[in-house]
């Protein structure tokens, strides 16, 4: 009697141990969507770097890539030429006109950041429709 005590002691042991899911099992799954010009993109490939105080985002679909940079990444609204949270977006020959980019969400548990954006993206160049950007969102690891 007292080995099978033992044993029923070890198995709920082993399994109270061993079976409860880590916080580090976690899966989060990078996302970084929008429309462009009216058109679906969705990202196959998202990097996220931090250098020197500048925040980039860098999301491709195998054609186009998109890379936003931030001066910061706490919650808040960033503006082009905004004064204390600024971003710019680098897309072909394409500058930053004018948007926004919110990071809505900084989770220190996770190390994500989520947000959206909206911005226009222009060439300079005569005969070059304006990139418009809308309904931006994402989700990336930090």
């Amino acid at each position: 009697m007292n080995n099978t005590k033992l044993l029923a002691l070890f198995l709920l042991f082993t399994v109270i141990a061993f079976g409860c899911k880590k916080d580090d099992d976690v899966v989060i799954e990078e996302k970084f969507t929008a429309e462009i010009s009216g058109s679906s993109y969705a990202a196959t490939s998202i990097n996220y770097q931090a250098v020197f105080g500048i925040y980039s985002i860098i999301a491709s679909d195998g054609t186009i890539e998109l890379s936003i940079q931030l001066n910061g990444n706490e919650e808040g609204t960033y503006e082009v030429g905004g004064a204390d949270k600024s971003f710019t977006v680098s897309y072909d020959l394409f500058s930053t006109e004018s948007g926004t980019v919110t990071i809505s969400e900084k989770n220190t548990n996770d190390k994500t950041l989520k947000g959206t954006f909206n911005f226009v993206l222009t060439s300079g160049l005569p005969g070059v429709p304006d990139a418009v950007v809308t309904n931006g969102e994402f989700l990336v690891k930090y």
